[in-house]
């Protein structure tokens, strides 16, 4: 508050300085107040702008490497980041971890002796290692930038040398062995037998099971939905994970198979090829084409019977009453000649020569439609026991 003048006492002039002054302190406060705003403004200005966006909060690396590798050979192992969730870090921005690590091998030797830094994009690293020495070999990642979680994380893979053809087979992470059954689906076509001089039909077809005994290749094919859903990446093709990964995440397959019919005229009767789609880790639904041995009556022989068959009907031999001429004829069921003796039958029971000399079936192959059910055997895992 301003001071009252007390006149006469005070002049007139002593009053002007004081107040004066006293209007100086006071601007002066308040250009202080002003100045420490502007500075707290400023310095937290700074910080904002400084102020980084976190880390990922990833716990682990997932390292993915050939749990099985040829020594000398060029083996590619893939890092990925994981999260709390143990779901891999490969999203955008604060969601993708981007940085640099570096990677050891021991007890090694490997080629490159000095292996080079790991280089983070998306959450994901890779590189190419030569194992110059067999047995149990550790790959270990640590000293990341910025830092991932804590602490350093390993993975093992087992070198073997290139003669030894376990490692070869255990090697190849999407070759399969293929047991199936299932059936062919095919036309008129006819598949006889001959037992005691009757041909016999076998009915080879969509009533007569058959086995497939193959090798089967898991291809880089995915399906949209189940890819995401389980959240699968690149390793997941060769890598064995839970069930439903093996299974969904590349669940299509080629596959070559000898196809075993019991019923046939001939056991092991074709091959089929195809391709399959994984229902669980241990069965397939596959789908193929299908070249079937089929033992047909010979063109002669067919004539021969035809013959016979209208000189017998006509002398009204009994034996001969049962078979429909017109359908031996045309042939175009696969029963037309079921039961049909290839030697005479004469009219008082006895038997007479063969009606034809040469061969009486001849063998096709014939293309059907295979379905069935497979169950794969990875060589992987049966050859090491992973």
């Amino acid at each position: 508050m301003r001071r009252v003048y007390n006149w006469p006492y005070e002049s007139t002039r002593e009053v002007n300085v004081e107040m004066n002054l006293y209007d100086k302190r006071k601007s002066g406060r308040v250009r202080g107040v002003l100045c420490a705003g502007l500075l707290l403004m400023s310095a937290s200005a700074g910080g904002w702008a400084k102020t980084t966006p976190p880390a990922p909060a990833a716990t682990s690396v997932k390292i993915a490497a050939q749990p099985n590798a040829t020594m000398g050979a060029k083996t590619t192992i893939t890092f990925t980041v994981l999260d709390q969730s143990n779901k891999p870090f490969t999203g955008t921005g604060n969601n993708g971890y981007s940085g640099t690590a570096t990677i050891s091998v021991s007890p090694g030797p490997t080629t490159p002796s000095a292996l080079p830094q790991l280089s983070f994009t998306r959450g994901v690293a890779t590189t190419d290692v030569q194992f110059m020495a067999a047995g149990m070999q550790t790959i270990t990642v640590s000293q990341f930038s910025p830092a991932v979680g804590a602490g350093t994380f390993s993975s093992s893979v087992t070198v073997g040398t290139a003669s030894t053809s376990a490692n070869a087979l255990a090697g190849c992470a999407t070759c399969f062995a293929s047991i199936g059954a299932g059936t062919l689906l095919v036309g008129k076509y006819p598949d006889y037998n001959v037992s005691s001089n009757v041909l016999q039909a076998t009915h080879v077809g969509i009533s007569t099971p058959s086995f497939a005994v193959g090798v089967a290749y898991k291809l880089p094919l995915h399906d949209v939905y189940g890819y995401k859903a389980l959240g699968c990446t690149k390793d997941d093709l060769t890598t064995k994970n839970s069930d439903a990964r093996v299974a969904f995440c590349y669940p299509w397959k080629s596959f070559v198979s000898l196809k075993l019919t019991p019923d046939a005229s001939q056991t092991l009767n074709g091959f089929t090829f195809g391709i399959s789609h994984g229902l669980h880790q241990y069965l397939d639904l596959m789908i193929g084409v299908a070249y079937s041995a089929h033992n047909e009556i010979s063109p002669g022989f067919q004539q021969a019977a035809v013959n016979v068959v209208r000189e017998q009907q006509a002398a009204k031999n009994p034996y001969y009453a049962e078979f429909n001429l017109a359908a031996l004829a045309a042939n175009n069921t696969q029963t037309a000649y079921d039961g049909f003796p290839t030697q005479l039958l004469n009219a008082n029971g006895t038997t007479g020569p063969l009606i034809y000399n040469g061969s009486v079936t001849i063998s096709h192959y014939r293309p059907g439609l295979f379905l069935g059910v497979s169950l794969p055997l990875s060589f992987k895992s049966a050859v090491s026991g992973q």
